[in-house]
Parts: C-alpha cells; structure tokens; sequence
C-alpha cells in the first residue's frame, strides 16, 4: 500500500484475526481458512467491480485516494491468489 497506509494496512492482518475469534465465538461455528480466503476474494473482485464501473461512467477522475484505487494491486494480488489466474489492477 501506499506509505499512508502500510501501518494501517500491517494492522489489518491482527483486526481480521480478532474479528474472525469473536465472529466464531458469537455464530458457535468455525471459519475455515479456504472459506475465509474465498469470502475475500468476493470481496475484492467486488471493489475491482466497483472502480470499473467509475472508469465506464468517467467517474473516476473525482475519486483520487479512494481506499479502492489505492488499494488495486494489493487487491489484484489477492484475487489472483485466490482464483489461480493472473488479475490486473486498472
């Protein structure tokens, strides 16, 4: 990420950890790490859809420093990560 956000973005890892302990302790059930990874990538292909949809509407110039934009390799590598197949930011 972005040096504004590398603290935040090295923190994220033990906010997951937390939130995944307290999610299960709450629903009684357990996260399986491959059901985690692929609820992520959902997530990240979701924002990848997102930032598309500005470039088609033209949107996009307005939207400079968006967590989106910022974060487009990070979420690129995740999904290719998940999927086996090469993802490329915009």
């Amino acid at each position: 990420p972005p040096r504004s956000g590398r603290q935040s973005a090295g923190s994220a890892g033990c906010w997951r950890g937390g939130f995944v302990r307290r999610y299960q302790a709450y629903a009684g059930t357990t996260v399986g790490r491959d059901d985690l990874r692929w609820h992520e990538a959902v997530v990240c292909l979701r924002m990848m859809v997102e930032v598309a949809g500005w470039v088609q509407d033209g949107t996009i110039g307005g939207r400079a420093g968006h967590p989106f934009l910022t974060s487009g390799r990070e979420l690129a590598a995740r999904l290719s990560a998940a999927t086996g197949m090469a993802v490329r930011p915009r």
